[in-house]
């Protein structure tokens, strides 16, 4: 997985959306590339970006962080992150999401 941001945008669109909020649409995301040849050359995923911050989210309603860390087992995979919040005081907090198999 590569975790990425976008450049901030200063449309008109743009700055109603994050009029109260520092971060940028989509300003952090991760994609997964695979590789068949053992690390000699890689294929984007299908679904790419697979993981994009959610602004509907009150606890990471700003912007998500550069550590990102997957975790798979035999019945879930997880990924913790940090994201930041607005939500009572500025801060980061650290965040999870399960996908269960």
């Amino acid at each position: 997985m590569i975790g990425g941001v976008k450049k901030f945008k200063m449309n008109r669109l743009h700055r109603f959306i994050n009029f109260r909020n520092s971060g940028n649409i989509g300003d952090a995301q991760l994609g997964l590339f695979l590789s068949t040849d053992e690390g000699n050359s890689f294929i984007p995923h299908k679904n790419n970006p697979i993981f994009t911050n959610d602004y509907s989210n009150k606890f990471e309603n700003e912007h998500m962080g550069g550590n990102y860390k997957l975790i798979k087992t035999d019945t879930a995979d997880y990924i913790f992150y940090q994201a930041k919040s607005s939500y009572q005081d500025p801060k980061y907090n650290i965040m999870s999401r399960i996908r269960r198999k």
